[in-house]
């Protein structure tokens, strides 16, 4: 991996950009590619020959490590398609991989911290990436305020089809009716359990909670104190790891806003019911104790990693956490279940439902181009043959250890994947897909600070739950009336934006 100096350059290229918006200039292709980490795989096979008229593609990504390295496969397999495609006498394989006027297209991997702020500050001064990984939770913005180009006209074109999709990792790409995005690996959550723990506390190893009541249960039985009272293992923390502190009331059934995004629904039974059940787990085993033992665990991509340490005997994490096992825990016996919560049902079990995703910033130097290389990364290869090798999101996927956001998988990446990882849990986060209790992040105005709102408001519960004026329902109460009328004067605001743009 060769790493360049991404913030001081990354700097000058936003300094670039807002003159860029006047001068209508780019930054030369050698400055752009110092303006994050570049990988350089020496598994694949040479880099191929560049063409001197070649289309190069600049592409922000967010990971780095062994996510950012599995891209890069995904990376190297289009751009060999490319080159190999200036030779081909084949129409179709020349139309998907060339320009169209025939020349190569070449894609520069880079690995950029904060991508989506920087995306829209590129965008906003006119020379963008001609592809950005972003969050499923971008896309509103990115919708709301005109960066990212609605894919529609190449959807109809090119595909792929919503139908090919599990439907929540197509709906989370959709703002206002039109697509904004491609995802490519999906996320969603499930409770991990450490059997080990288990069955030293006298259970079955083998058996996860299955209902909210037996969850507590569990969490008694696998939370230690020491001689002073403090707690040194716990059975269950809700605010471990603290990255769906958002979605508390999804899991008792409870939408944070009506079907139309425009009245949140923060104060309903399910919302209340959830933080009821948050304050009791604070007030059972002490405020104090639960945020002191919060604040001692290690960091998430560490050997000190709460669940991987043995510091919490059961986690809500996403099909991730198995390739962070492998890499620091190898030998930790562990399983997978949907989180036993009340919202949903054994058919049906709620989850949180995140995904990676792919735009075409508005602005780009190479918006076709760019659009070729996103319908290679949202492409299966043959599904029937065995021996056939992976393309697309299956190669991004199967590097990353996780399952495809589509409803078919390869026959190739499902046997190559089962060597690989041995991993029986990964049925288990592809079924929680399919689900009708699958929750998304509601694509809508506002979302960003509503969700850092709702998070906020989860701190509060935890520190002051019984304290006058923050128990469960006037927290709740005062979330709904503080966002509402913002949310209604952000409705109103695009109401006449829309008006406007009606008008002949």
């Amino acid at each position: 991996m060769r790493i360049g100096v991404p913030h001081a350059i990354l700097a000058a290229l936003i300094l670039l950009a807002v003159c860029a918006g006047f001068s209508d200039q780019r930054p030369p292709l050698e400055k752009s590619l110092q303006a994050g980490y570049q990988f350089n795989l020496k598994s694949d096979n040479a880099t191929p020959e560049i063409a001197p008229d070649a289309v190069h593609i600049i592409y922000w990504e967010k990971w780095n490590n062994f996510e950012g390295e599995a891209m890069q496969h995904c990376v190297n397999a289009f751009n060999a398609h490319s080159r190999e495609a200036l030779t081909s006498s084949d129409t179709k394989f020349r139309a998907r991989f060339l320009s169209p006027s025939g020349q190569q297209i070449f894609v520069h991997l880079l690995s950029v911290t904060q991508v989506n702020q920087k995306t829209l500050l590129a965008v906003s001064g006119g020379i963008p990436p001609d592809v950005a990984g972003l969050w499923s939770r971008d896309v509103p913005n990115f919708a709301r305020f005109n960066a990212a180009l609605p894919l529609e006209d190449w959807l109809k074109r090119d595909g792929p089809a919503r139908e090919e999709y599990q439907p929540p990792f197509w709906n989370m790409c959709v703002y206002d009716g039109k697509v904004f995005a491609l995802p490519t690996t999906p996320a969603t959550v499930a409770l991990h359990w450490n059997k080990k723990l288990f069955r030293e506390a006298g259970l079955d190893p083998e058996t996860p909670p299955r209902t909210i009541q037996e969850l507590d249960a569990f969490n008694e039985k696998l939370t230690k104190l020491d001689a002073d009272g403090k707690i040194t293992q716990m059975g269950f923390h809700p605010g471990e790891p603290g990255w769906w502190n958002y979605g508390w009331g999804n899991w008792f059934g409870g939408p944070h806003v009506s079907s139309d995004g425009r009245t949140l629904l923060l104060d309903s039974k399910e919302w209340l019911a959830a933080f009821n059940w948050l304050n009791g787990v604070a007030e059972k085993y002490g405020r104090d104790q639960v945020r002191s033992f919060r604040g001692g665990l290690g960091n998430f991509d560490s050997p000190q990693n709460a669940f991987i340490s043995g510091k919490v005997a059961m986690v809500l994490q996403g099909v991730w956490m198995a390739n962070f096992i492998r890499m620091y825990n190898p030998a930790l016996e562990w399983g997978a279940a949907p989180f036993p919560m009340p919202g949903g049902t054994a058919k049906d079990p709620v989850t949180l439902v995140q995904a990676d995703v792919l735009i075409v910033p508005r602005g780009a130097a190479h918006p076709e181009e760019a659009w070729k290389f996103v319908r290679y990364v949202s492409s299966l290869g043959a599904l029937d043959d065995p021996d056939a090798p992976l393309e697309g999101i299956e190669i991004l996927c199967f590097y990353q250890g996780k399952n495809t956001p589509f409803r078919k998988v390869s026959r190739a990446f499902s046997q190559k994947f089962q060597r690989q990882y041995e991993n029986e849990y990964i049925k288990v986060f592809m079924r929680l897909g399919e689900s009708k209790n699958a929750q998304i992040e509601p694509v809508m105005p506002m979302w960003g600070e509503i969700r850092q709102a709702v998070a906020s408001a989860y701190d509060e519960l935890m520190d002051k739950g019984n304290q006058p004026g923050h128990n469960p329902q006037e927290i709740l109460s005062n979330l709904q009336n503080r966002l509402q009328p913002k949310l209604d004067r952000e409705w109103a605001r695009i109401d006449r934006e829309r008006a406007a743009e009606e008008k002949p």
